[in-house]
């Protein structure tokens, strides 16, 4: 057993309402999740991997974002113009966490991990608050055994920067900024679900149903980069 895990971590219901707007359908496939001493929250599947595993039974619209002013979003969410460190975060994954945590006022952490029979293999994490990017890490652990085969980044005075292997725990670092219950927390042993990939067309939950509502200062300066956001 392991873990291949990504998706999107919010502990503000506000989140699953903009996901419903982006997604219809979609926030029945959240997973709640909780744990003693930790907060109650929602994990929600990246939304492309959602509609690619259900046959694109559900379906981003074509214009959620606007391609056009990438490069002023990534200025305005102080995302660093180089690719991560590790390719397995990559814009896309910062651009949800961006637009959802305009609906969250804790924010968003974007999250991954792949674990295969125990062995680690990458770990990564992005937190996104009032669609601005405040930390962002991720280690690939190498070969087992060699401590020197490893990679690991931090964002650091707005970029990516290499540091050592044991200096950052992606997850653990990043839903902290969300809350502080979760500094130096272990996720791993039953608080995260170890996949959200959906293997069934049956959701496992209800939609949710409350609309979306949204502070029309937070749409008219975020719209221009995600057109989702207006009405």
């Amino acid at each position: 057993m392991g873990f291949n895990l990504q998706g999107l971590l919010t502990v503000d219901w506000e989140a699953l309402a903009l996901y419903e707007r982006l997604l219809p359908g979609g926030s029945a496939w959240a997973v709640p999740v909780t744990g003693e001493g930790l907060p109650d929250a929602w994990v929600l599947p990246e939304p492309t991997h959602l509609a690619d595993g259900l046959g694109n039974a559900l379906a981003l619209p074509l214009d959620w974002y606007d391609d056009d002013t990438d490069a002023a979003w990534q200025a305005a969410a102080g995302v660093p113009a180089g690719a991560a460190p590790l390719s397995s975060l990559d814009l896309m994954d910062l651009r949800f966490a961006s637009l959802f945590s305009l609906a969250a006022p804790a924010g968003v952490v974007y999250l991954g991990d792949t674990t295969f029979g125990g062995v680690l293999d990458t770990e990564y994490a992005a937190v996104c608050v009032a669609g601005r990017l405040r930390a962002a890490s991720g280690i690939e652990h190498g070969k087992p055994g060699d401590e020197e085969s490893g990679t690991a980044f931090a964002l650091r005075d707005g970029a990516y920067a290499t540091v050592p292997t044991g200096s950052v725990s992606p997850i653990a670092d990043c839903t902290a900024v969300l809350d502080p219950r979760y500094r130096g927390a272990f996720l791993f042993d039953g608080y995260l679900p170890r996949s959200i990939h959906p293997d069934t067309p049956k959701p496992p939950g209800e939609p949710y149903p409350e609309p979306l509502t949204l502070d029309a200062v937070v749409v008219a300066e975020w719209s221009h980069y995600f057109p989702i956001l207006r009405d």
